[in-house]
């Protein structure tokens, strides 16, 4: 089997035997530790997948904070822009327009 696993090119593959006891039950060392190796690969499966489901949580969050951002950019842009504006209707612009 493991001949024909490499030459189908698989490369991750564990051989496990149980020698001595019958395929009729479910006891066996080897068959017990596959199943326990099942077992955590579905586990690792869970935890990446929870990692994927955060990471685009994050994601989101980090896209919406930075449209916040732009947002409040352009307002501050705008406001800078109406004071500044008024700064200069308000304000003399020659020394001789100063009333003393």
């Amino acid at each position: 089997m493991e001949e024909y696993a490499i030459k189908s090119g698989f490369t991750n593959f564990v051989h496990m035997a149980d020698d001595g006891y019958s395929g009729t039950r479910w006891d066996r060392p080897a068959f017990m530790q596959m199943m326990d190796d099942v077992i955590a690969d579905i586990e690792v499966a869970s935890e990446k997948t929870k990692l994927i489901a955060e990471r685009k949580l994050i994601k989101a969050d980090y896209t919406k904070l930075r449209d916040e951002v732009k947002e409040a950019e352009q307002i501050r842009s705008s406001i800078y822009s109406v004071v500044r504006a008024e700064q200069q209707r308000t304000q003399p612009h020659r020394t001789q327009d100063i009333v003393l």
